[in-house]
């Protein structure tokens, strides 16, 4: 196997093990960081002589959803947003990390977040399939992510029953033990909890997933129920939103794609799904407290002007809904549907703060912020970017297979909209590698393979 691929696939692995990534000025240069800029530099290599090729049909919807932002960018440029009552230079207090992208001032910031944008969506999903490209890439990408996630489990439920006794080990950084310690709550390896959460969600979903595609057997019972577990002892309330917005989805998909009489056999298992987390909800003392204190939320934002505890530490997410919500009541509908463009919501969220220099408040709900950077329509598309290609290769399977992977991918999208992860990106990415190894080997059989059960 060549060298390139292994350095590709462990850059890929790495990246949301957040416990290997060492802060520096507010970035992230970790192993997994090092070894994406090897992988960078032997890609262009590989481009400048030509031998580097990529599909590129996958990527239609993502590619309108960043032109859809830059339409947002204009809205915001023009209603002003971008010149509002705020500092260009850094203000750095308890609360907030130093940030390279703070000392350079909104505009600026705003253009990174472009960057970012199609960095993410061009390492993880476009090249995934130039070194995914055989069975032996994904076998060895499989090993190596089901090592560490062991790892990460076994590491994460020592860590947690220490914990209860009141014995920190696991810091959220390798080098960084000052770090805030998160609790009584399961993180392992994944950085903080609502990280793990997202993370624990991709390894469950990736398991299924080549099962589904590949044939492969099903996943360890015990791996699973480690899985399980382990998210539930998380304890994020992220993760209580992930599992409600899947709940959302999942329902409209079925109904729209099955009979009733086919769907009503899902009841059960969606019961059994949703009520271990509805007891931890209305159990956690921490989610208790957030749910209680939404019944003042409006008059706290509307009448007093400020966020009290514990809602003051969401203020970067609860801010741009509120905008949001003041827009349309003012009939100021065209940021609604368009949005303001990438960066936006950190903007907002600097004015109504009252902050007196420029700060990084992006949204910890990647809904939020896609719904106030990109409007409704980008939204739609971002939905769209992740789910009509895998849903269009799963269409040559059976619509067995079909309907269980689009139901997973439901759940991988339902916990990137709840909180802005890699995961998404890592899932599609490799999914669509897997679609394009059993396609190339479905046509060298001439076509005699048949796709799922």
């Amino acid at each position: 196997m060549p060298l390139a691929t292994k350095l590709y696939i462990w850059s890929v692995i790495l990246e949301p093990l957040l416990f290997f990534a060492v802060p520096v000025f507010g970035l992230q240069p970790g192993a997994s960081r090092f070894l994406q800029a090897l992988v960078l530099i032997l890609v262009l290599l590989k481009f400048i002589n030509g031998k580097f090729n990529i599909r590129r049909q996958f990527y239609y919807w993502y590619y309108l959803w960043i032109y859809a932002a830059l339409i947002g960018f204009l809205i915001g440029i023009f209603q002003g947003l971008y010149f509002g009552n705020i500092g260009s230079a850094a203000a750095v207090d308890d609360s907030e990390v130093s940030n390279i992208r703070t000392t350079l001032g909104p505009i600026t910031a705003t253009f990174l977040e472009y960057i970012i944008a199609l960095y993410y969506f061009f390492y993880y999903v476009v090249i995934a399939p130039y070194f995914l490209r055989n069975h032996a890439a994904i076998n060895y990408f499989f090993r190596v992510f089901i090592f560490l996630l062991i790892l990460c489990l076994i590491v994460g439920y020592i860590d947690y029953f220490f914990t209860s006794k009141g014995i920190y080990i696991i810091y959220k950084s390798i080098l960084d033990p000052t770090s805030t310690n998160v609790g009584n709550r399961f993180h392992g390896l994944a950085g903080e909890p609502r990280h793990a959460f997202s993370y624990l969600l991709l390894a469950f979903s990736l398991l299924y997933v080549r099962h589904y595609i590949e044939g492969t057997a099903k996943p360890s019972k015990i791996v699973v129920i480690a899985i399980l577990g382990a998210l539930l002892l998380t304890k994020s309330f992220t993760g209580v939103i992930s599992i409600v917005l899947f709940c959302i989805l999942a329902v409209g998909y079925i109904i729209r794609s099955l009979k009733v009489a086919s769907y009503i056999r899902y009841i059960p298992l969606s019961i059994a799904f949703i009520f271990p987390v509805y007891y931890l909800a209305i159990n956690d003392d921490r989610i208790s407290t957030y749910m209680d204190s939404m019944s003042t939320l409006w008059y706290q934002l509307h009448d007093i002007g400020e966020l009290s505890w514990p809602l003051s530490l969401q203020g970067r997410t609860i801010y741009p809904i509120y905008d949001l919500i003041d827009k349309t009541l003012n009939f100021n509908i065209l940021p609604v549907i368009f949005g303001s463009g990438f960066g936006s919501s950190s903007i907002v969220s600097n004015i109504y703060s009252g902050s007196n220099a420029y700060l990084i408040l992006n949204p910890s709900s990647q809904f939020v912020r896609i719904v106030f950077e990109t409007g409704i329509l980008g939204l739609i598309l971002f939905f769209k970017a992740f789910w009509v290609p895998v849903t269009q290769m799963a269409n040559k399977y059976s619509k067995a297979n079909l309907r269980k992977i689009s139901l997973i991918t439901l759940l991988v999208i339902a916990s990137g909209l709840a909180q802005r992860h890699v995961a998404m990106y890592i899932y599609l990415g490799v999914v669509l590698s897997m679609f394009v190894v059993a396609e190339n080997n479905f046509e060298l059989a001439g076509g005699s393979r048949i796709y799922g059960k």
